[in-house]
């Protein structure tokens, strides 16, 4: 039997289908810190490592006053809601070789579920700070969007019933979350998580907190 949807329909199927996608995404632990974790009573917060991007397809550059504002939300909801649970120590992140960090970064994501061996050493110079706690928690955060439609247009104009002709890309927003504790004893990365979704808009403040709090949840609750 063929079942016909209408237009509306079909846009909360997807709605559902993309939250559906993005909860049952299982975060990455070592198999000591999975253990550990619920003994764990203060931990170190790097600033987040943000980076928000303007493209229209024909200009694209990075949005420094949107960048700035989402360090500062992301960073100050993470530390709203973590330091409930944890005594919380901030540190500023130094500059790290991003080249270096996008290989650590595709080596977490070839990874099983269970993590082993997973150093951060390419980057430990940079980051080897004098640290007062065991664990520290990095936050790298990046943004697209096309500033030539407001968040959500196409998905908006599909419901209204507006008929939306330019191509898909041009129009919708992305976001790339992912956050990773280090252990600064072992120099290894114990835990890593992402989200990765057009569901969220960098531009909407209130889904940057959203994302957030979504993402710690398995730090703050399990």
């Amino acid at each position: 039997m063929n079942v016909k949807f209408n237009s509306q329909q079909l846009i909360l199927f997807m709605i559902i289908l993309i939250v559906t996608l993005t909860s049952f995404i299982p975060a990455k632990y070592t198999k000591d810190f999975k253990k550990q974790k619920k003994q764990i009573s203060s931990l170190t917060l790097f600033s987040p490592i943000v980076t928000i991007i303007s493209n229209n397809g024909v200009e694209r550059y990075i949005d420094a006053v949107s960048t700035k504002a989402n360090q500062i939300l992301i960073k100050d909801f993470t530390n709203d809601l973590l330091s409930h649970k944890y005594k919380i120590e901030n540190v500023k992140t130094p500059k790290i070789n991003i080249l270096l960090l996008n290989k650590i970064l595709s080596k977490l994501e070839d990874s099983p579920n269970e993590l082993t061996k997973n150093s951060y050493e390419p980057i430990q110079k940079e980051i080897d700070l004098q640290f007062k706690n065991r664990y520290a928690l990095l936050i790298i955060y990046n943004g697209t969007y096309n500033p030539n439609f407001p968040p959500h247009y196409k998905l908006n104009s599909a419901v209204s019933g507006t008929v939306v002709i330019t191509p898909n890309t041009t129009t919708k927003a992305e976001s790339d979350f992912r956050i990773l504790i280090l252990d600064t004893d072992t120099k290894e990365i114990v835990f890593y998580d992402r989200i990765f979704t057009s569901q969220y808009d960098p531009r909407v403040s209130y889904e940057i907190e959203q994302m957030t709090k979504k993402i710690l949840k398995k730090i703050y609750y399990k």
